[in-house]
């Protein structure tokens, strides 16, 4: 589900909305997904900006206020969908607009209306039906109160803040009212009698400071809290040094001491609005009860206002927490008759580092108090933390706190908290003890790579290389203890325990090469190992943001287990004031650090070298310093590597392609002029060879460049065509595909229907749908030769633009857009040749002359056939099958936007498909005549009935066995299958009847060995006859 932002508990369950886009339902004892729902469209993600439950129903408000959406909570269907549209402001200043003043997003629920605060405007909705039944923006509130403001003003207008809903069907607006330069100096509340479409607008005058100077309020630093319909708006000044706090019943104003906010709630000379956020802002889960901000020493301070019967100025608390801690809160409703009102439980998080046998943990201890009017008389000192729950493994500092407070049946109240953590982990905890955990940064994988698992037997060889270098006898006595255990289970084991779902042993997973360790990086820098075959994660370790992780040894040789190495870049100390790169060596099967290292210079990219180190490590050179001048390191140095660098004279070059530029340029590593730097390493000096330019336009940006696979295997270099004419493939490994989108500029209409914030007017005839007179978005695919500088072909689209995806494969790229004129996503392909040779040009009297090796500096242009296929599904990635030894046929991988993945056959994108119908030939190679459309058949999905939610990118990697590839779909969810493009045939079929299969085997060996006795008696016979 990913990263909870917004957690609501009620009936058991926690119903919440996480940073990737999903409201889920989760069960609050076991932490399963009950229901959940993908709110993105097209990869953007809608984040949920208020969620709250009505009833038996839960309602989100997300996109920035734009959607509002009711759903049931029982099993999460949707009851209505609607949403605002975007209407004018009143604040048309760039410096208003640069200050979010329209950030502010809020909903508010009565007995028969959803209130929603959205871009400076008020909706309201029919709770039961979702239609939008009044609307009111900020110049509606203005006027029953004969506000005549200058919006013209850079820093003049209202700027609403807060809803409330009270019992009688009435709402409550309260915003904030700048008309001088000094900023904000009014409050404004507004009344909506919804039934009967009637405002009451009241403005409060912000009182003077006790010194007598006037308020610079900051602009977003009004929060309110609510009890029993009585409501309290708290005020902050633009430096954040006082408070102030209005009754909203009585109007009455009470300043709070300034001595009772601590120093680093000060912002200083930077101030709230200068960071971006206020000095108070609402608890998420308790906006109506406590007002909290995060200090700069990561501890809380936390405003309490309890409203009842006494004076409201002697109901506000302030609440510090001390370093290293936060606060939450969780707001509870008494029942009805209770006359003490709505009471809030206030909790503070303490998170301690340890170490428990050298294994990291995070520690976690925690306090309560009971927020009500008696806590407000008397002084609260430093919270104790009476309980405390250990959270496992090492998953990094606390990153959020959802408390829920629970009423009992006997009246005490007791809560439980959601916890999320650096690495992106979600724990529910008890005082005591962790309900569950979850590990949700598998829903933000940004890197994938592939290993096999040691085998059986190599644990039995190392533990005999043990015994025979120590001698142990314990060696041999853990070696003879494991044949003994496994004989036993061969007894005890049933079948179905000893197969898994697949029908295969884990021993037969690992020799036919189904058994895989997935290493994934996360969006929170952690890594981990996950096992392909039942999902379980192996290991996991949380590193800092900003690494790559690099596979320097594929496969386990020589004793050496499967490795990764992970780089870093590292800003400059302040005492060499020298950047550098740090460097670290993790095993692939276990996690483990096995070598860290750092090098004095800041790496930009990497370019791997064709051959290994002693310890079977892959030589790569690590290119730095400045576009001019850019130098090839040695990463993983040693005589032997620079021995072997000394035969790659005049071969070496690498490319760097500049974005900002839209350039690739191509350099030549001169290894005769390398030098042993200060610090011990080879570097090698380059010149730039070829500059192209793949966006010669200002307006042009490069969105995608994709490579050839390195698991790309290719069988033949030729194409057998239908008539036995052989069709050469243009195989260049050093080619690249580069994606460039020309956005057009705004027309004058355009400009013109848009005021300064934006937002189109009302009434305007600005055309949304793609018809207008304005140039269209234009799309280019360039193909450049990487080792030669050059573009070799160039595509052109118009009225196209993003999303796009690409892969690349053998001599083929095929690419998808999004047409922006028809609104349809299209799939273009390539196929690139050098040549053909006829029928009867190749036989053993005739052979034509072909070059042994390939040169991009000499190979002429490939020749292009293109093809443009509509495809109707959204598509969100693309890949193809990838096998061991490339005999199988080549299928397209399709990700869809429906959370299903579809393998297409290559014949379905081959540009040379007939107009017209195909000759004998042409069926003969499997072409089909050409049609536009692309099918879309629900037999060829790889996923078969299961959906994959919000689905991203594609990993492929090979089997042993030829006929098989390993898919690996992530996403929110993390989905592995095997596919066969071409049927298993190189393994039996699971229904194979291998009981008659040794029958007859049986038979015809004894069938034989009859037969032979037969004949050797008869030759007896005959012999003495």
């Amino acid at each position: 589900i990913g990263v909870p932002n917004w957690s609501v508990y009620h009936s058991k369950r926690l119903f919440v909305s996480t940073e990737d886009g999903v409201i889920a339902a989760l069960n609050a004892r076991t932490g399963a997904i009950e229901w959940r729902h993908l709110l993105s469209k097209r990869g953007n993600v809608h984040l949920t900006d208020a969620l709250q439950v009505h009833n038996r129903y839960i309602l989100t408000l997300s996109d920035g206020g734009k959607h509002l959406r009711m759903w049931q909570m029982g099993d999460g269907a949707l009851v209505w969908d609607s949403a605002t549209f975007a209407m004018p402001t009143s604040l048309p200043s760039n410096e208003i607009s640069n200050m979010n003043p329209f950030r502010k997003v809020a909903m508010a629920v009565s007995t028969r209306h959803v209130a929603v605060l959205s871009r400076n405007f008020v909706y309201l909705f029919g709770a039961a039906t979702g239609v939008l039944e009044w609307q009111l923006s900020s110049d509606d509130m203005i006027d029953p109160v004969g506000n005549d403001l200058d919006v013209s003003n850079a820093v003049t207008g209202v700027m609403l803040q807060s809803l409330h809903a009270l019992k009688d069907g009435r709402v409550v607006v309260v915003g904030l009212i700048a008309d001088t330069t000094l900023g904000a100096t009014s409050v404004l509340v507004t009344h909506l009698d919804v039934m009967e479409e009637a405002v009451e607008t009241t403005t409060y005058d912000i009182p003077s400071h006790a010194a007598g100077s006037p308020w610079a309020l900051a602009l977003e630093t009004l929060a309110t809290v609510e009890d029993n319909e009585r409501i309290v708006a708290v005020v902050s000044d633009a430096l954040g040094q006082s408070l102030a706090v209005l009754d909203l019943g009585t109007g009455a104003w009470k300043l709070v001491d300034s001595q009772d906010i601590p120093p680093l709630l000060s912002g200083g000379d930077t101030g709230p609005a200068s960071r971006g956020a206020s000095l108070l802002q609402p608890l998420q889960g308790s906006a109506h009860k406590i007002v909290t901000q995060t200090l700069e020493d990561s501890s809380t301070a936390a405003l309490v206002a309890v409203v009842s019967s006494d004076d409201v100025a002697s109901l506000v608390k302030l609440i510090v927490a001390a370093p290293g801690q936060t606060i939450g809160a969780s707001l509870l409703a008494n029942p009805e008759n209770s006359q003490s009102g709505n009471q809030a439980v206030l909790v503070g998080v303490a998170a301690d580092e340890c170490n428990k046998t050298g294994s990291g943990c995070a520690k976690v201890r925690m306090a309560t108090l009971v927020v009500d009017a008696a806590l407000m008389k008397k002084d609260v000192g430093a919270l104790e933390f009476p309980d405390e729950v250990t959270l496992p493994d090492d998953h990094g500092p606390l990153r959020g706190t959802f408390p829920h407070g629970v009423m009992r049946r006997d009246g005490t109240i007791e809560y439980r908290m959601l916890l999320t953590t650096e690495d992106d982990s979600v724990a529910f905890v008890d005082p005591g003890k962790t309900l569950w955990f979850r590990e949700e940064a598998l829903s933000s994988i940004q890197s994938m790579a592939f290993f096999s698992p040691l085998a059986a037997s190599s644990d039995e060889k190392a533990l005999i290389a043990a015994e025979a270098v120590n001698g142990a006898f314990m060696n041999r006595l853990q070696l003879q203890g494991q044949h003994f255990y496994k004989t036993v289970t061969s007894f005890v084991t049933t079948e179905h325990d000893l197969l898994g779902h697949d029908g295969f042993s884990a021993e037969m997973r690992t020799k036919l090469g189904f058994d895989k360790v997935a290493v994934c990086r996360t969006r929170s820098g952690r890594l981990i190992g996950l096992d392909v075959v039942d999902g379980s994660i192996r290991w996991g370790r949380l590193l800092p943001k900003g690494y790559s992780v690099v596979v320097t040894r594929p496969d386990a040789i020589a004793g050496l287990r499967p490795e990764v190495m992970l780089i870093r870049p590292q800003s400059s100390v302040a005492a060499t004031k020298l950047a550098t790169t740090s460097i670290t060596y993790v095993d692939a099967l276990d996690g483990d650090i096995t070598e860290e290292m750092t090098l004095p210079l800041v790496v930009t990219q990497l370019s791997p070298l064709p051959f290994t180190d002693k310890q079977h490590r892959r030589v790569f050179l690590a290119i730095s310093g400045p576009e001019t001048e850019r130098m090839a390191c040695i990463v993983s140095d040693s005589p032997e590597a620079r021995k072997q660098m000394s035969k790659l004279r005049n071969k070496l070059f690498f490319h760097v392609i500049d974005h900002d530029a839209g350039t690739l340029e191509s350099r030549h590593v001169e290894i005769d002029r390398g030098q042993v730097t200060t610090s011990g390493h080879m570097c090698y000096p380059s010149f730039s060879l070829a500059t192209a330019v793949v966006a010669p336009e200002a307006d042009q940006t490069i969105v995608r460049v994709v490579y050839h696979s390195d698991s790309d295997t290719v069988n033949t270099p030729a194409q057998v065509l239908g008539d036995d004419s052989l069709l050469l493939k243009y195989l260049n490994t050093h080619l690249a595909a580069v994606i460039t989108v020309t956005k057009p500029p705004p027309s004058s209409n355009e400009k013109n229907n848009r005021d300064q914030s934006g937002v189109a007017r009302v009434g305007s005839n600005e055309d949304t749908s793609g018809g207008s007179s304005a140039p269209s978005p234009t799309l280019f695919v360039s193909l450049v030769d990487t080792v030669a500088g050059r573009i070799l072909h160039r595509v052109k689209h118009t009225t196209a633009s993003g999303p796009t995806h690409m892969t690349i494969s053998e001599n083929w790229v095929v690419y998808s857009y999004w047409n922006t004129k028809a609104h349809r996503t299209e799939l273009s392909t390539l196929s690139l040749y050098e040549g053909i040779i006829d029928r009867f040009g190749l036989n053993p009297f005739k052979v034509p002359e072909q070059e042994d090796t390939f040169n991009s500096l000499t190979a002429p242009a490939p020749v292009v056939m293109q093809r443009t296929y509509i495809f109707p599904k959204a598509i969100t990635s693309l890949s193809n099958t990838v096998t061991a030894r490339g005999i199988t046929s080549k299928n397209l991988l399709i990700a869809l936007e429906t959370g299903q993945v579809m393998s297409l056959h290559r014949r379905f994108l081959d540009p040379r498909r007939p107009n017209g119908p195909p000759t004998a030939a042409e069926k003969s190679e499997g072409l089909q005549q050409y049609a536009h459309i692309l099918p879309v058949m629900p037999l060829a999905m790889v996923t078969n009935n299961e959906t994959a939610l919000g689905l991203t990118d594609l990993y492929v990697t090979p089997a042993v066995i030829e006929s098989t590839s390993l898919v690996f779909a992530v996403g929110i969810d993390v989905y592995f299958t095997r596919t066969s493009p071409s049927k298993t045939f190189d393994l039996l079929a699971s229904d194979f009847n291998r009981p008659m299969l040794l029958t007859l085997l049986g038979g015809l060996a004894t069938a034989l060995v009859a037969v032979s006795r037969l004949e050797a008696n008869k030759r007896l016979r005959d012999a003495w006859r």
